[in-house]
Parts: structure tokens; C-alpha cells; sequence
């Protein structure tokens, strides 16, 4: 039986809950580096349980705070966040990325909900998953910083259903439940304060699930009798007791095989098409034949078609004006599912857009909640994480139909395999590779672009080119390397078309459009996987034999001068990485390490047999030379190399002066596998104990300095022979390290146009993680003269000032003399940070637009041009939108009345 059926079943199940301490968080030392963001693993994933409840939630309402989509059930790990071995965790998904909402309960968690703004979970937890956390009674309250108990919540809760109706908190207990000595049944209702029963008789036990219907409260789940009434497990709340469904035949009976349940039960209810669906695990409603799911109008119960034959249903949604239904079932209606997720168009089965069955695998444990979140639905439960839905996606545990495709996505705004490189390019960042979670990615995306710690694919689907060296040749297109040259950003790779323009493995993109670089020459067995540009010219390296050049025939190494392809000597195998350090190319093939001299290819070595294989990358450090091979690291040390006491890189970057490595170094005391070479000792970084990471083994692939910070890429999963297992999870990793912890803007001053005498805003606020170890204190500069509080704080004869040493700056009754350029110093124990500074521009109200002493023809002519183009905002808007002269943001029919009074008087006294 799953983790969530147990519970809803819990009278047949105690569920065992392992006590003790949490370690105390792993705090940085002051001021050290630290990792302020990252996308982890596609949606939740899981220990042995699953999601079992979602939530939409605003935290603050109309106020600035993201919504947050809530998850709840057996969350071992969420994002980057791994909650403690103890309990499981609640999580939220703000539309980027996950974040943990507390550290994880003692318990499971199995319903949520919102209840006067607030987020209610329940479930059969005793307490926050760290030592000395208050006692929780299987509900809880979330604070803004932990789950808090309820006033008064009676002993022994295990809360199987949450519900709000007449402004109260409905609670569903697997037990009766003992007020004030008093049994109220399975149910009891919470008004902020208070608990009480429903109405004086007690209530059915246990109730799975609620739901408001027409105005009234539904209850169902496992309740045979009630007070000696036969309800046969669903009832209806009429505002003083519980009523029964059905006329002469209550409820629902009968049965279909199913191996989590014995009898008849309710998992789900809710309103469609102004009838109550209910659904579950039975094989009638009301008397009338109906497996698993019927429909109340108010009066009898309807079958949805033949419903199911084996198996049940445990969620129930809308999407697109369909009931979508979720449970552990492969067939409904005589429909294969094989997804256990359906959708009833109202006469119908289908199943959902795309069909979720895939030769690669994919299989539903079980689909156990439906929301809808920032208008797209979402679902979630347990899922298999290999090709679920198409060739490019992997949706883990919870997913979502986007409205805008169609399709199922994941919740990870990139999905898997791996990332080869980053590449900056017009002050944009990039990020290239394979982007496809199957052996085969024919044109799939290749490219995307990176925003903070998100990354947005934008294109590059490829189609494969032909080659003898295996899997990934034979199937996955691939960008492996690039280097600007000629002006656009250029790629090297596996295919012969990018984006439909016909290209053989190199292709060069402007930001917006790909063309193809090299016409012709190039055999069609060639593999590449280095690009340089060196001298003017593009130096390629890879696999090929038999290149047509200027010069004859080239093997492995070439170069494209722009128009012509030449020789560049020869190099006996596969040249995987090329590199230009300190105006010298080198060279890394599978059998040795080489240094071009100007006119030939210096291998090095010692002597004949002192070469290295399989070189990947090259950097220096302290003028010193190190390589990393697929197996070690070295350094040239007097003519010859020498093996280092490294862990294994993939992939070298400077960054702040240090040289940095990362790679797979599988060990248990460098959780996120980055290392800094400090003098000669390689130092990891990022080692916590709330970030070390289960099994697949992370491996980094690539690294680069963007914009001061260091940014690192690289997937989950079983990588081989260039390719990737399809039966291992894999997705793409993207963090975000600093170099300290001193403030960092992600918002900054915005340039301000305002009325005189209103009020003006500035705002500035600091990225996330950026104020640890200690507190930021801010100082507002209006010219680069500190702000004081109060009148004329920003200005003598100013307005007055409040917020001058926060994050946010208000200044009221703005004047003249507040008019200029407006900056914030933030400072902490770590460093200080200025902002970019914003322009408040102060707008004079006067009818006189063109400030000549009258108001006539001219400024009506000035108006007219600002009422046509309306909107204050407009880059079109002339003269400052000078016409708006009730300050509201637009040019409209109240402006034009203002400035009549004031023409018709000019006008008269010039007569």
C-alpha cells in the first residue's frame, strides 16, 4: 500500500515515525564563498513515498511576494533542498525553481490548504524535523519561518482531509476526535481559535476527502454506518448533521480488484458541469452500476461511462473544460491508459495531450493531485523519470500541461541531459549541449540562454550527422565546443543541419539566426569537438580523415581562414579540446598533450613514452600549465608532467585569481563536486551537509565567469561512452557561486517621473542568500550626497524623506529640487556594494506646456500630441508627459478638462 492510501486508511496502518535531532545547519565561515541559487533536479524527487497534496498559495496576498505552488507527501528532497533523514518535507515551486517551506516534518504530510491566507497542513507528524521543535498534533500552521501548533488542536491527530467552509477550517481525523470531553466523530472544524464539532451528532470516520458543492460541505471516505445510519461511505453536511446520498441505496458499494483496498471507499470529490463527481474505489453509486467514479445531480447518481476495471482513483481535476482524473489505473472507459491520468470530456475518455505512453519507459506509480498554478495545470504523484512523455522532457513526480503548448512539461525550466559548455556572447550568457532525456534527440534544442540561475531553452535543434565512432555519433546531435570568430558566436558539433539552415558540424549564431561556416570540405565521417580562434583564423579539431584543404588532405586539425579550409599539420588522433592560453594554442588528443610552435605541432613529453591520453582541458595557475584527463590531473613541471593529488576534473575555469575545478569526484566530503586550488592544494568548496546529494552521482561539466560570479553546469544520471544511460534520471544542474558573501543588487533603482507634490518611490533589493552571515544596512544617495529622514532630507526646500537607510525610499510632497540621480550603498561585514543609480524627474503641473507665458494654440497643439499617445510610460510620449496634469500615468479626457479652463481664460484676456 503507498505512503498516502496508509494514511487515509490509517485505522489499517500505524505508520512508524523515527524520533531525534536534527544537526545544526552548516553555516560558512564569514564572508567565504557561497552558492546563492541553482536549478536542481527536474520537479521533486522523492524517498519511497510520493506528492500527495498541492496547493496554489499567495503568502502576502496582492503584495510583492511570488505565488507559490505547495507540495506536501514522502519529499525527501526538493530543488536543492534535502530535507532531514527524520521526516519528510513541504516544498513550493514559485514558478523557477524550489524552495523548501520549513525543514521538513516528523511524518508524513497529506493534505493542505489555505485558510484565511494562511497555509494549513495536515498529516500525522509530531513536529518540525530538529531537536527541541514544538509538538505538532498532525496540523500545523506556517508562520513565515516555522509550523506552528493550533490553539487548543485536541491529542492524537492524523488528519486525512482539510477543507475551509463558512469561513472555518474543516479538519478530517483517521480517528474520532475527543473536544472538551466530549466525541464529536472524524470530524471537526477550527475557527482561528476555537475547535467544535459539526452539529451535535458525531461525524463519520474516516473521512478521506471533502468538497464544497452548490454551498454545501461533502465528506467521503471509509464509513460504512454513522450513528447506526447505513451511508456507505459519502455524506452531505446540511448545516446541523450529516445527511445520506442516494434514496434506498446510500453511498457507494461493490468493489474491483485492487490490491491497496478491501472495501469500498471515496478519495476524491469535486463540481463538474454543476454535478458532484466522486471517485475511487467502488463498483456502484446509488445502485446503479458505476466502477470507481459517478456523478451526483442532486437527487441520484450517474455512471462516467464504464469507468474502471481494476485499480482506483484518487484525484480529480479540471483542464480545459475536462475532468481530470488521476489514481493507479491502465485502462478506463475500455480506454488504454498506461499513465493513470485520464480526461472526460463530458460524453468520453482520452487520455491527455500528448499521450504519456513512450517505447523508452515511463511508468505511474500514481497520480494523486491536480492544481491549477499561473494558468497552467499542473499534476503531480509518482513518476518514473525517463521519456514519460516525449523525446525532450522529463517530468519528475510533479508536472504541469502547459496552456501555451499543450504538452506536459516539467517543473524545471530546462530538462535533461547534459550541458558541454558556456559561452558568453553580447553580454549574454549561454548554455549548449545535449538538451534531450533519450538515446536519440533529433532536432532537439541545443541552446539556451541563461538569466540569473534560470535557463530558457531558445534553439539549435540539430539533426544527426553520420559517423563510425558509436552511440552518440550514431544518434544524439550535439554542439561540443565554441569560440567567437568573424564576429558571431561559432559551434562545433555532431550535425548536419541547425534550426532547418544545412550545416556539417560547424555553425555560427548572431544572437538570433544560424548560417552555416564551412561550405565544403569537411568528409562525412567528421566528428568535432574543439574550436579555437587562433590568429585570425578558426582552428577545428575532432575525429576526421581525408579533409580537402588548400593544402592537401588534413587528419583530425584543421583551420578556416574565412574563405578557404587549410591544413594545420597533423595530429594522430582525436583532438578533443583546443585551447589559446596566453597567446599559445594547445592541443589535446586521446594519446598525448601538443603546443603549436608557430609551424608544427610540439608534442609533450619527456620522451617516447611520457604523453598523456585522453586530454580535455587546459589552464594555467601561477604561470604554471595544468591538465585534465579523463582520468587525473597533471602539471608541467621541468619538461615533463606530473600526476597531482586532485580529484578528477572535467573541466577547468579561472575565476577571482584562483583556478577552479569541476567534475564527478564522487566523495562524500565535497557534496556538490567544485574544488579551488589554493597554493597547491585543491580545496572543495561548497561542502555542506544539508547539500550532499544521493545517488545518481552529480557530475559537472562546465564552468565560467559571468558578470563576478562563477557559474557551473552539469547533469545527473549514468553517463557513457559520450552517451547517456536512458534508464537513469538525468537533468541539468545550473549554480551560481560568489566569491564572498558582500551585498549583491538584483533590483536596482529605476528612473521616476513625478508630479510635483506627490510621492515618489525608489527601490533597490539584494539577491537572494546575499545577506548572510550578517545583516545589510543601506544608505540613499540623491547626487551622490547622502539622504537624511525627514523634510527636506534629499534636498534642502525638498520633500520629505522616509526610508533613508532601507532597501525602499519614499520621498512625499516631491519638489523641484528633489529632481536627479538616485543610488544606494549597501554594506555589510563582507563588503559594500553601490547600486546603479535611477533619474526622478519632477514634472511641473501648468497648462502652459511650453512654458512661453500663455496657454494658446501652442500648447493645445503640444496637448493634442500627448492625448494621442496617451500612456505616461510610452517611450513615444514628448516633453516628459507633461500634459498629465492629475499625475495618474496617462493623458486622457480629466487632463484635457483641467487645461480648457485655463485656455478659454487666455484666450479672453488676450481679446
Amino acid at each position: 500500500m503507498n505512503i498516502r492510501l496508509a494514511w487515509k486508511l490509517a485505522f489499517l496502518v500505524t505508520l512508524f515515525v523515527a524520533s531525534g535531532g536534527r544537526a545544526q545547519p552548516w553555516v560558512p565561515p564569514p564572508c567565504e564563498g557561497v552558492f546563492d541559487g541553482g536549478i536542481g533536479y527536474p520537479g521533486i524527487v522523492l524517498g519511497s513515498g510520493s506528492v500527495s497534496a498541492m496547493v496554489a498559495w499567495d503568502p502576502d496576498g496582492t503584495g510583492p511576494a511570488r505565488p507559490l505552488l505547495v507540495a506536501a507527501g514522502g519529499i525527501t528532497m526538493a530543488g536543492w533542498t534535502r530535507f532531514s533523514s527524520f521526516g519528510f518535507g513541504i516544498a513550493a515551486w514559485d514558478g523557477e525553481s524550489w524552495r523548501p517551506i520549513g525543514i521538513g516534518m516528523k511524518g508524513n504530510v497529506t493534505a493542505l490548504t489555505v485558510f484565511r491566507g494562511e497555509l494549513y497542513a495536515g498529516g500525522q507528524f509530531t513536529s518540525e524535523s530538529y531537536s527541541g521543535a514544538p509538538a505538532l498534533q498532525g496540523i500545523a500552521r506556517w508562520d513565515g519561518a516555522r509550523w506552528r501548533p493550533l490553539t487548543g488542536t485536541p491529542i492524537a491527530f492524523k488528519v486525512t482531509a482539510l477543507a475551509v467552509f463558512d469561513d472555518e477550517l474543516i479538519v478530517a481525523n483517521s480517528s474520532d476526535i475527543v473536544i472538551g470531553g466530549t466525541n464529536v466523530g472524524g470530524a471537526a472544524r477550527f475557527d482561528g481559535s476555537t475547535w467544535r464539532g459539526l452539529g451535535t451528532a458525531k461525524s463519520p470516520t474516516v473521512i478521506a476527502c471533502f468538497a464544497v458543492h452548490r454551498g454545501e460541505l461533502f465528506g467521503g471516505g471509509y464509513f460504512p454506518s454513522v450513528n447506526g445510519v447505513a451511508f456507505n461511505n459519502v455524506a452531505r453536511w446540511d448545516g446541523s448533521a450529516w445527511q445520506t446520498l442516494g434514496g434506498a441505496n446510500p453511498g457507494v458499494t461493490g468493489t474491483v480488484p485492487d490490491p491497496n483496498y478491501f472495501g469500498p471507499t471515496v478519495l476524491a470529490m469535486r463540481t463538474y458541469q454543476d454535478r458532484l463527481v466522486i471517485a475511487g474505489f467502488f463498483g456502484s453509486a446509488g445502485g446503479t452500476p458505476a466502477t470507481c467514479i459517478a456523478s451526483w445531480d442532486g437527487s441520484a447518481f450517474h455512471a462516467l461511462g464504464t469507468g474502471l476495471s481494476s485499480d482506483h482513483i484518487e484525484a480529480l481535476g479540471e483542464h480545459g473544460g475536462k475532468l481530470t482524473v488521476g489514481g493507479t489505473f491502465k485502462f478506463i472507459g475500455g480506454v488504454k491508459i498506461l499513465s493513470a491520468f485520464a480526461l472526460w470530456d463530458g460524453s468520453a475518455w482520452e487520455s491527455p495531450p500528448p499521450s504519456t505512453t513512450h517505447p523508452n519507459g515511463g511508468s505511474f506509480a500514481g497520480v494523486r493531485a491536480f492544481e491549477t498554478f499561473q494558468g497552467s495545470f499542473h499534476f503531480a504523484g509518482s513518476f518514473s523519470s525517463v521519456g514519460a512523455y516525449d523525446y525532450a522532457r522529463e517530468v519528475r513526480n510533479v508536472g504541469r500541461i502547459s496552456n501555451v503548448t499543450g504538452k506536459p512539461e516539467p517543473l524545471t525550466p530546462l530538462p535533461g541531459s547534459w550541458p558541454d559548455g558556456f559561452a558568453v556572447y553580447n553580454d549574454t550568457l549561454y548554455l549548449y549541449g545535449v538538451f534531450s532525456q533519450v538515446g536519440a534527440n533529433w532536432n532537439s534544442p541545443s541552446l539556451a540562454r541563461v538569466d540569473g540561475t534560470s535557463i530558457n531553452l531558445i534553439g539549435g535543434a540539430m539533426t544527426p550527422a553520420h559517423s563510425s565512432l558509436g552511440l552518440e555519433d550514431a544518434w544524439i546531435a550535439r554542439l561540443r565546443a565554441t569560440a567567437v570568430f568573424d564576429g558571431k558566436l561559432t559551434f562545433v558539433g555532431l550535425f548536419n543541419s541547425i534550426d532547418g539552415v544545412p550545416a556539417r558540424c560547424v555553425a555560427a549564431f548572431d544572437g538570433t539566426d544560424w548560417q552555416a561556416v564551412i561550405p565544403s570540405g569537411l568528409p562525412d565521417n567528421t566528428s568535432l569537438f574543439s574550436v579555437a580562434n587562433f590568429d585570425g583564423t578558426l582552428v577545428i579539431g575532432g575525429s576526421f580523415s581525408g579533409a580537402t584543404t588548400v593544402e592537401g588532405m588534413a587528419n583530425n586539425i584543421a583551420r578556416w581562414d574565412g574563405a578557404q579550409l587549410h591544413s594545420m599539420g597533423t595530429l594522430p588522433t582525436t583532438v578533443w579540446v583546443l585551447k589559446v592560453i596566453e597567446g599559445t594554442l594547445y592541443a589535446g588528443t586521446s594519446s598525448d598533450a601538443y603546443r603549436w610552435d608557430g609551424s608544427q605541432w610540439i608534442a609533450m613529453r619527456s620522451d617516447a613514452n611520457a604523453g598523456i591520453k585522453d586530454v580535455i582541458d587546459f589552464e594555467t595557475n601561477a604561470g604554471d600549465l595544468y591538465v585534465a584527463t579523463e582520468t587525473s590531473v597533471y602539471k608541467w613541471i621541468g619538461e615533463q608532467w606530473v600526476r597531482q593529488p586532485a580529484p578528477n576534473m572535467k573541466s577547468f575555469v579561472r575565476f577571482d585569481n584562483h583556478l577552479y575545478g569541476v567534475g564527478s569526484f564522487y566523495s562524500s566530503t565535497n557534496a556538490l563536486n567544485i574544488s579551488k586550488l589554493d597554493g597547491t592544494t585543491w580545496r572543495a568548496i561548497g561542502t555542506t551537509p544539508d547539500n550532499q546529494r544521493p545517488t545518481p552521482q552529480t557530475t559537472f561539466t562546465c564552468a565560467t565567469e559571468f558578470h563576478g560570479r562563477l557559474y557551473i553546469a552539469g547533469f545527473l544520471g549514468t553517463k557513457y561512452y559520450q552517451g547517456i544511460s536512458v534508464s537513469s534520471p538525468s537533468g541539468i544542474i545550473l549554480t551560481r557561486y560568489s566569491k564572498d558573501t558582500s551585498p549583491r543588487f538584483e533590483g536596482e533603482p529605476s528612473d521616476q517621473c513625478v508630479t510635483v507634490g506627490h510621492s515618489g518611490l525608489m527601490q533597490a533589493s539584494l539577491e537572494a542568500g546575499a545577506e548572510r552571515p550578517s545583516a545589510v544596512t543601506f544608505q540613499w544617495r540623491h547626487d551622490g550626497v547622502p539622504i537624511s529622514e525627514g523634510v527636506g532630507g534629499a534636498s534642502a526646500g525638498g520633500g520629505t524623506v522616509q526610508g533613508a537607510t532601507s532597501a525602499t525610499l519614499h520621498i512625499y510632497g516631491v519638489q523641484p529640487s528633489d529632481a536627479g540621480a538616485y543610488d544606494v550603498v549597501a554594506t555589510s561585514a563582507c563588503g559594500t556594494q553601490l547600486s546603479d543609480s535611477g533619474t526622478l524627474k519632477v514634472r511641473m503641473i501648468s497648462p502652459d506646456i511650453n512654458a512661453d507665458g500663455l496657454v494658446d494654440d501652442a500648447d493645445f497643439a503640444l496637448f493634442v500630441v500627448q492625448y494621442d499617445t496617451m500612456i505616461c510610460n510610452d517611450p513615444a510620449m514628448p516633453d516628459g508627459c507633461s500634459a498629465d496634469f492629475n499625475g495618474d500615468g496617462f493623458v486622457d479626457d480629466q487632463d484635457f478638462v483641467l487645461f480648457v479652463p485655463a485656455y478659454n481664460v487666455i484666450l479672453a484676456t488676450g481679446a
